[in-house]
């Protein structure tokens, strides 16, 4: 069952990249919020609502532009 209310999006990035990712996050007031999982494997985590689901995915394709991102699970869409 999805939840309504909230939608998490877990990526990998370089450690190197983590600041810069949060910085570039910062950029979009509210779109998401950011938590490391694992630092050393540099695993992020984004929730955010479900409203904001097509915002997230243009701001991971143009972050996506500037560092390599792998995404590790993704509900967006269901």
């Amino acid at each position: 069952m999805s939840n309504r209310y909230s939608k998490r999006l877990y990526l990998q990035v370089d450690r190197k990249y983590i600041a810069l990712f949060k910085f570039f996050l910062e950029g979009y007031d509210n779109l998401a919020y950011l938590t490391v999982v694992d630092k050393y494997k540099a695993v992020l985590q984004l929730v955010f609502s479900h409203e904001f689901e097509e915002f997230v995915d243009d701001f991971i394709k143009n972050v996506q532009l500037e560092i390599p991102i792998k995404i590790i699970y993704n509900n967006l869409k269901n």
